[in-house]
């Protein structure tokens, strides 16, 4: 391909609001060509052995919050079937956990799958493997929590608001705690 070809080639697809970019995963490439997402606007609350409040913003690649409250937080289409997954702050490069705010980090897997629409989730209709709040980067100090059978109760809203509360998780090291993330959702 010549110059004079590359350039329209590039004036055109930036004139028609698509600019073409590669993508290197399934998830960028849903980015790419529908780059219009709902935002869970989430709080975390944390009590025990741990304690901590936090708010962070987590951008879904889905287009509405009426999509997300049907069809869950992942593109549909996606492997697996629908899915709603528990926001998570976006954690800063090379860290697993993302920040909440005054020094916290949040993260967790906790996801509703299968996911059938709004309504509440408990027990089997819940998958998660663990909880990582308040782990300092750089530090010895680690509060991993893993989730007993019983990992608590997930609700979704027809607007995709909702919530996840959980009581009684322990890391390795004896510290129980209990708490809920609460979202809202924008379009």
């Amino acid at each position: 391909m010549n110059l004079a070809t590359a350039y329209k080639v590039f004036t055109a697809s930036v004139s028609s609001g698509l600019l073409l970019i590669a993508a290197s995963t399934p998830a960028r490439a849903q980015l790419i060509t529908n780059p219009k997402m709902a935002t869970l606007h989430a709080t975390v609350t944390v009590t025990g052995g741990v304690n901590f409040t936090g708010s962070y913003d987590t951008r879904i690649m889905v287009p509405t919050c009426a999509d997300v409250a049907r069809g869950g937080t992942r593109p549909p289409g996606n492997y697996g079937g629908p899915v709603f997954e528990v926001p998570v702050p976006m954690p800063p490069r090379g860290s697993p956990y993302g920040p909440v705010g005054g020094g916290h980090t949040f993260s967790t897997d906790v996801a509703a799958f299968p996911y059938h629409g709004p309504g509440s989730y408990t027990a089997k209709n819940l998958t998660a493997t663990q909880m990582d709040a308040d782990t300092p980067l750089e530090t010895q100090e680690t509060h991993i929590f893993a989730f007993p059978d019983n990992i608590g109760t997930l609700t979704v809203n027809a607007d995709a608001s909702g919530s996840f509360q959980f009581n009684g998780l322990q890391d390795p090291g004896s510290v129980k705690i209990s708490g809920q993330v609460t979202w809202t959702c924008s379009s």
